[in-house]
């Protein structure tokens, strides 16, 4: 039964993905003009949300192969297909 509980953590670190990604579009669609008093905290949020997405993304990848039952080593030849 641990495919059940991986399957489920798969699951929700997508959908957590597509929700910080959708955040993450949203603040580069209303950066600041450089020099504004809002821009150094608009840049800390938006660097640390494409951080979040890079672990998460990475999470996933390596979740992924344990649900699907695929050889780790094969993870990273998905990425072109995505």
């Amino acid at each position: 039964m641990e495919w059940q509980g991986l399957m489920r953590a798969h699951g929700g670190v997508g959908i957590t993905l597509v929700l910080v990604l959708t955040f993450h579009l949203i603040l580069a669609a209303s950066r600041p003009h450089p020099g504004t008093s809002r821009r150094p905290f608009w840049e800390l949020l938006h660097t640390n949300t494409g951080r979040c997405l890079l672990l998460l993304g990475f999470t996933n990848l390596m979740i992924g192969p344990k649900v699907g039952e695929v050889p780790p080593r094969v993870a990273p030849l998905s990425l072109p297909a995505c």
